[in-house]
C-alpha cells in the first residue's frame, strides 16, 4: 500500500517530499501531531494500467494508536473510484463551458472580436518580450502592462476564466521584475513558469475563440494565428532549400 500510495506520487515531486515527511514525523507522536501531519498524505492516487488506463483510486489513512495515546501503525485503505472521478470531471468540465458561454454572451460580438484578436496578439508581443527582460528595464514594464491591460480588459467584459490566467503570468512577471530590480539571479525556471502561464492564457483564449466562432459566427482569432504561423515556418523552410542555412521555427 505504501508503495500503491506515495511512489505513485514520483518521487521527485512536493507531493512525495511532503507525505514521506509527515510519515516520518507521526510513528511515536500523539493525535495532535497526527491531526497537524495528515493533510499531507495524498487524497487521491492516480495510476496507469498495463493498458495506458486511467486508474484513480481514494486513500484513507487511520492512525493506530497505543495506551499513551501515540500513534503506533496507520491503516491505510484503497478505494477504486476511477468512475467517480471521471463524472465529477465531466461535470467539471461541462460547468467551465457553461461559464464560458456566460462570459461570452454578455458582450458585444464587435468588441468580443476585437478583445479576443488583441489579446492574442499580446501575447505574441510577450513572448517576444522575454528575451529582453534582463537588459531593457522598458520591455519589463511593457510586458506588465500588456498583461494588465489584458486581465483589466477581461473582467470589465465579466470574462472571469480569461482573467483568472492571466493574474497567474502577471504575477510571474512582477516576481522576475522584482528579482531583476534587485539584481538577483534569475533562474530558468522563473521564465518557464511566465511561459507557462502565457501558453495556459493562449489556451484559455483558443477555447472562447473557438466558441464565440461557433456560436456567433465571428472569426477564430487563435485558428487565424496558427495558419499565419505555418505560412511563416512554410517560407522559412523555402529559405532554408534556397541557401542552406538553419531554420529557426515559430512556436
Amino acid at each position: 500500500i505504501y508503495d500503491l500510495a506515495f511512489n505513485a506520487l514520483g518521487q521527485k515531486t512536493e507531493a512525495y517530499a511532503s507525505a514521506t515527511t509527515a510519515l516520518g514525523a507521526v510513528f511515536g507522536e500523539d493525535s495532535i501531531q497526527w491531526s497537524l501531519m495528515e493533510d499531507n498524505f495524498p487524497p487521491l492516487v492516480s495510476l496507469r494500467n498495463q493498458d495506458g488506463g486511467e486508474k484513480i483510486l481514494k486513500m484513507t489513512y487511520t492512525p493506530l494508536l497505543q495506551d499513551d495515546d501515540r500513534v503506533q501503525d496507520i491503516m491505510i485503505v484503497a478505494e477504486d473510484v476511477t468512475e467517480l472521478e471521471k463524472v465529477k470531471r465531466e461535470a467539471l468540465s461541462k460547468q467551465a463551458e457553461v461559464l464560458v458561454i456566460q462570459g461570452l454572451v454578455s458582450v458585444d460580438r464587435g468588441d468580443l472580436e476585437s478583445f479576443l484578436a488583441d489579446t492574442l496578439g499580446g501575447i505574441s508581443q510577450c513572448y517576444d518580450l522575454i528575451g529582453t527582460l534582463e537588459t531593457d528595464i522598458e520591455s519589463r514594464k511593457l510586458l506588465f502592462r500588456i498583461l494588465h491591460t489584458i486581465k483589466g480588459n477581461s473582467r470589465l467584459y465579466n470574462l472571469s476564466t480569461i482573467s483568472e490566467v492571466v493574474h497567474v503570468a502577471e504575477n510571474s512577471v512582477v516576481e522576475i521584475n522584482n528579482r531583476l530590480d534587485n539584481k538577483d539571479p534569475v533562474g530558468s525556471e522563473f521564465y518557464a513558469q511566465l511561459t507557462s502561464g502565457l501558453r495556459k492564457i493562449e489556451a484559455v483564449v483558443a477555447a472562447h475563440n473557438k466558441t464565440a466562432a461557433q456560436l456567433f459566427g465571428i472569426s477564430d482569432a487563435s485558428a487565424e494565428r496558427r495558419e499565419d504561423l505555418l505560412h511563416q515556418n512554410m517560407l522559412a523552410i523555402e529559405d532554408f532549400v534556397s541557401r542552406g542555412e538553419l531554420v529557426v521555427f515559430n512556436k
